[in-house]
């Protein structure tokens, strides 16, 4: 939430409109005319209709952009998220930043990219593709046999690989 403030005033100044929810935390002081701020947001819903995602970089949000074939920037915080968005950038899908050294510049370049470079838009929506095709009832019931029985290589089994 460090880096909210600098985001926001970024996207005000590049005329982004902003659709935004802090998930119960505390709602800002500041009022951005460009922002729509909810405590929730039905974020398949929210993704579908944005033209990119930004978010912290962790897979939940991550997943719903990609989902919806929408390209990502994450401002990412944890190691967690940064593998994920490790990930992302490697599929084409988007951009990391690291929020400990992210400066407006920063932020206002990545914007830039995701909104000027069509490839991005191709590569998150070749991921949605690849996503909706996944069926997790039937993936994620084998994929817990395997762990528990140790078979197998698993990242010959991702089929997000294929993409590369």
């Amino acid at each position: 939430l460090h880096v909210l403030p600098q985001l926001l005033d970024v996207l005000s100044r590049m005329g982004v409109g902003v659709m935004l929810s802090l998930a119960g935390n505390e709602r800002l002081s500041e009022t951005f005319e460009n922002v729509f701020q909810a405590d929730f947001l039905p974020g398949d819903l929210a993704c579908r209709r944005a033209d990119f995602v930004i978010s912290n970089g962790g897979s939940p949000t991550g997943y719903q952009a990609l989902r919806a074939g929408k390209p990502l920037i994450g401002i990412a915080s944890n190691m967690d998220q940064l593998l994920f968005m490790q990930g992302v950038e490697q599929l084409g899908a988007g951009i990391s930043v690291r929020s400990d050294i992210c400066r407006s510049v920063d932020i206002e370049r990545a914007v830039s990219k995701v909104i000027a470079s069509r490839r991005f838009v191709s590569r998150a929506q070749l991921a949605a593709r690849e996503i909706q095709e996944l069926d997790e009832q039937q993936i994620f019931p084998q994929f817990v046999r395997q762990m528990l029985n140790h078979e197998g290589d698993y990242g010959r089994k991702c089929h997000l690989q294929s993409m590369r």
